[in-house]
């Protein structure tokens, strides 16, 4: 124990000398989480406390130019390998206008749903493709930011997350990303290509948008997804996000969201490929509100989900605690669900740096 102090003070003290070009070296470390009460609405519905996830978190600067970021799940699902669990685990290089990302990080898709924090996120209240398309993948990245920082342009080079087998399949990932800041809009662009079998792309055109108008967001996110133009209208995300904060407690928000990912497509994002049948019978064995698999009614119906929300900050918007209350829908299941819960992050850097003063 008194190793462990020695070398914690260490750190955190001794950190701040080293800094020879006011560059902080004090890692910054936390542990985040959230978890709450999920109820299906209906008569016998299911019901249950759970946790959607707990993660470490570890950032901080090796020099001037170098920074590195981690993001470790720390809940076991069957026999899910330590890496497997591993969010992002990354090394960045800065130079000026430039910045060169090598590790492990999100495939490059221009959606602020999916560019959100798990934790940030309320799954039945978003996308099929958001639920059920892991996009986590080991790759490199270079960008490139203006003077005025108002753009930033991105190349990305990744293994494809529709190989069957990991990286031993050869196949790749590219995207090619800008994001937009104005003070009344940001915008998230990307065109795609990724890899199902070898020199078969999925082509894609995503663009998330935000609109600012005072305490008002209105966020608007549309995907284009196919192996060729005929694919675009069987293959298509297009969500529809208000939020209204009224003050730095309480926030209001809505989400309306249409898809479609027809069982004719090429490849099968779920890796699974069932025919329209089988999915409608997977659906229809499904207690769970999120459907099972992607399809409506009939073949060409789009699903449609939605709800609307609350989140209470105690401790201000930018505080480490967030309760809220949630109720969402979808045509598929037509199950209604809420879900009551909290997030929390624990910043252990803060905690050590006070017990060490």
């Amino acid at each position: 124990m008194k190793k462990l102090i020695a070398v914690l003070a260490s750190i955190f003290f001794m950190a701040p000398l080293v800094n020879a070009q006011e560059v902080d070296y004090t890692p910054s470390i936390s542990l985040e989480s959230k978890f709450g009460y999920n109820r299906q609405l209906q008569k016998n519905g299911l019901g249950g406390f759970g946790c959607d996830g707990f993660y470490f978190n570890l950032d901080g600067y090796i020099s001037e130019n170098f920074s590195y970021s981690l993001n470790q799940g720390l809940t076991s699902v069957g026999d899910v390998g330590l890496l497997d669990a591993t969010n992002w685990l990354t090394l960045t290089y800065e130079y000026e206008n430039f910045s060169f990302t090598a590790g492990k990080d999100a495939i490059f898709i221009g959606s602020f749903e999916y560019d959100a924090s798990d934790l940030d996120n309320y799954f039945d209240l978003c996308s099929y493709f958001y639920n059920y398309f892991s996009a986590w993948q080991w790759g490199a990245y270079a960008d490139w930011t203006n003077d005025a920082e108002t753009s930033t342009f991105a190349f990305q080079v990744a293994s494809s997350p529709l190989a069957s087998y990991g990286p031993e399949d050869n196949l790749f990932a590219y995207a090619l990303a800008w994001r937009g800041y104005l003070d009344w809009y940001e915008s998230y662009w990307t065109l795609n290509l990724m890899e199902f079998e070898k020199g078969s792309y999925v082509k894609g055109l995503a663009m998330g948008n935000n609109f600012y108008i005072g305490n008002f967001t209105m966020g608007v996110d549309f995907m284009l997804r196919g192996h060729s133009s005929d694919d675009f209208l069987n293959d298509y995300t297009l969500i529809f996000a208000p939020s209204y904060t009224i003050n730095d407690s309480f926030r209001l928000f809505a989400k309306c969201g249409f898809e479609m990912s027809a069982s004719t497509l090429p490849y099968d994002f779920t890796g699974e490929y069932l025919s329209n049948d089988d999915r409608i019978l997977a659906n229809s064995e499904n207690p769970y509100a999120l459907p099972a698999y992607l399809t409506g009614f009939e073949p060409n119906d789009p699903y449609i989900f939605y709800g609307a929300g609350i989140e209470y900050f105690p401790l201000g918007l930018d505080g480490d605690v967030r309760f809220h209350a949630v109720w969402s829908a979808n045509n598929l299941t037509n199950i209604h669900s809420l879900n009551i819960g909290v997030k929390c992050r624990f910043d252990i850097t803060k905690s050590i740096q006070s017990l060490l003063k």
